[in-house]
């Protein structure tokens, strides 16, 4: 089974925990911000790896 996750963008946000609503995500194909989760990009654990970041500044969200 292929888990999918949500990149959240660290920098970009104002959340002050995992659960606010103040969270910027990548796009898909990492083509820029948005803060409409459904707008969000899909990635998988493999297309994670490819992901650059300086100073922590991506988390991914594991999608349920």
């Amino acid at each position: 089974m292929t888990h999918l996750y949500r990149i959240v963008c660290r920098k970009r946000s104002t959340l002050t925990d995992f659960a606010s609503t103040g969270n910027v995500y990548w796009m898909p194909n990492r083509a820029g911000y948005t803060n409409d989760i459904t707008l969000a990009g899909l990635y998988t654990a493999l297309e994670l790896d490819e992901c650059a970041g300086n100073g922590y500044d991506w988390f991914a969200e594991r999608i349920k």
